[in-house]
């Protein structure tokens, strides 16, 4: 299973972590306070520096331009981009979520606790605080992030050569030695268990997260994971009743609501779908997740509306894919390539969204766009790399754009024109339009 350490390895956190934070970002609506909280820790950790920033947007700019290492922020922001929707926004993106942040405010609801309470390194800090204070919570969310981050490139050492069950009962083995020497062994057990759900590795992903839910019972945030888990198995009522829970004691997680407008999706009640992601996107306007759960969700009723139900495909990715096909071959390239790049966050099977890539070359093909047909193509062979037609298909269009020919492309018999059959059934019977060729029409 070295797809495992491959995932671990595409998104890197940006920098190694030190003994002590070097850059910190502080962002509060009212400059007089900066200096209050810089000072102290300024004190302790003479080397730091210090970038400050008075509204959320201007945070979340300086994120994409700086690397930082401990983010400290009011949660009472002035601005569209309020603290909710910065840390929302912070936690949800694989590129930020590795930086520990410290929460400064007057006053938390418990909902507003419980949210900061489920994701790692985030700790809540409440005002009026003595400077001994904040730098004791520096030191240990930067402490508990460094720790995570080890455990992380410990995790992906073990997880790299997983192939089968003994791999994975010497795996547990070696899981138990880092356990008993661990201060933190429930956030240890759901490292692993994200790690492997993230690969599709769901039954294995199970293992360590019912082993946390035995170290904490009803914590919220071994509820979510399990939840995330049932979604990924197709176990819907096990999915619900998790996310629900957590839903229920934490309702302004923004992934959460995101997979509980999944579940409902899948379930082609897009109503209720709807209402989670309308509530996601009101956290988080700028949210990809929420606004393609919007999409897929609206185009599926209109789907419904407008065909017989003896037509509509049995499978949830086979409706899908009959949506992007249609939207595609009536001329709308546009809405289907908005489709496609939505459905894809909603298909977990490679081979399968080896397919929609292939669509979706296939769809800027139809309209001569040859470069973006190109990297289309090259994604959908990074998902299935023994997909012997889409390397059909590029090895033409790669030849076509070469010698600036692109009639060739039109002109030239080859197997890669045909509609030949999938080389799995059951893929044949998930996507029956695949093949959207330009030779067809």
């Amino acid at each position: 299973m070295t797809e495992v350490q491959n995932q671990i390895t595409e998104n890197p956190p940006k920098f190694e972590f030190s003994d002590t934070p070097s850059r910190i970002l502080i962002i509060e609506d009212d400059p007089t306070i900066h200096s209050v909280i810089a000072d102290p820790i300024k004190n302790t950790f003479p080397y730091v520096s210090f970038y400050f920033c008075t509204s959320g947007e201007e945070a979340w700019q300086k994120a994409q331009q700086e690397t930082f290492d401990l983010i400290i922020t009011d949660w009472r922001l002035a601005g569209e981009l309020s603290g909710l929707r910065l840390v929302n926004r912070f936690r949800s993106h694989s590129h930020y979520r590795h930086i520990p942040m410290l929460i400064i405010s007057g006053y938390l609801q418990e909902a507003d606790f419980n949210l900061m309470q489920e994701f790692n390194f985030t700790s809540p800090l409440l005002k009026p605080f003595r400077a001994q204070l904040l730098v004791r919570s520096v030191k240990d969310v930067f402490s508990e992030a460094r720790w995570f981050f080890q455990q992380q490139k410990n995790v992906a050492e073990l997880l790299q050569d997983l192939k089968d069950e003994q791999d994975m009962v010497r795996l547990d083995q070696k899981i138990e030695v880092f356990l008993d020497s661990c201060p933190r062994p429930v956030p240890m057990l759901l490292l692993c268990s994200r790690l492997l759900r993230e690969m599709f590795s769901f039954e294995q992903a199970s293992r360590f997260a019912f082993r946390a839910q035995q170290y904490r019972p009803g914590a919220l945030n071994v509820d979510c994971e399990l939840g995330k888990i049932f979604l990924g198995l197709g176990d819907v009522q096990q999915a619900e009743k998790h996310l629900k829970r957590s839903f229920d004691r934490s309702p302004n997680n923004l992934e959460r609501l995101c997979d509980l407008g999944r579940l409902n999706l899948e379930e082609l009640d897009t109503d209720q779908a709807q209402h989670y992601f309308n509530r996601a996107a009101a956290i988080d306007p700028d949210s990809e997740d929420a606004q393609h759960g919007l999409t897929l969700s609206h185009q599926l009723d209109h789907f419904f509306k407008h065909n017989n139900p003896s037509n509509i495909p049995e499978t949830f990715a086979g409706l899908l894919n009959a949506i992007g096909v249609g939207l595609i071959r009536s001329g709308d390239l546009e809405g289907g390539i908005n489709h496609y790049q939505a459905a894809l966050g909603y298909i977990s099977d490679h081979h399968v969204k080896a397919l929609v890539c292939f669509n979706l070359g296939l769809g800027y093909l139809r309209f001569s766009q040859y470069d973006d047909a190109k990297d289309w193509l090259d994604q959908s062979l990074k998902h299935w790399p023994e997909y012997e037609k889409c390397r059909c298909y590029l090895d033409r269009v790669r030849k076509c754009l070469a010698v600036d020919n692109q009639k060739t492309l039109y002109c030239d018999d080859g197997a890669a024109g045909d509609d030949d059959d999938f080389p799995n059934e059951t893929l044949q019977a998930e996507f029956e339009d695949e093949s959207l060729s330009p030779l067809d029409h």
